[in-house]
């Protein structure tokens, strides 16, 4: 692995650890942009591992949109649905960091062993 991709598979890792511990907690001004957002170190840090602005983050767990007869409609979610999404924002993190890992392994690894005579053995991790 070369530096730049040991610092963002650390990093990654990171925000996600630092993800879990997003809270989400009911304001009872609504006023607020987000009213389930309890904007701690935690969510800092995710958006700064992330490398993305924190209300971009904020705006992708608290609020949903879609495209209804080319007008978009941006709707604030629950609490419940923003825990939700970043659980799911976790989830998907994990799982590219992990496909990533796996894929860059194989590359690393293929054609390193040689079977006898002519028949060539890839060599590879494969994970259930």
């Amino acid at each position: 692995f070369t530096k730049q991709e040991q610092t963002d598979i650390f990093s990654t890792a990171s925000a996600i650890l630092h993800a879990s511990n997003i809270t989400f907690v009911e304001q009872q001004e609504k006023s607020t942009t987000h009213p389930c957002l309890s904007c701690n170190s935690s969510f800092s840090s995710v958006a700064a591992l992330l490398g993305v602005e924190k209300n971009k983050l904020s705006n992708a767990l608290c609020t949903s949109s879609i495209v209804v007869a080319g007008n978009t409609i941006i709707k604030t979610l629950s609490c419940e649905q923003a825990v939700k999404a970043n659980e799911s924002m976790i989830k998907s993190l994990y799982d590219a960091l992990f496909s990533f890992l796996v894929n860059r392994i194989n590359q690393s690894i293929s054609g390193c062993f040689l079977g006898g005579g002519s028949d060539t053995t890839t060599a590879k991790i494969n994970v259930l």
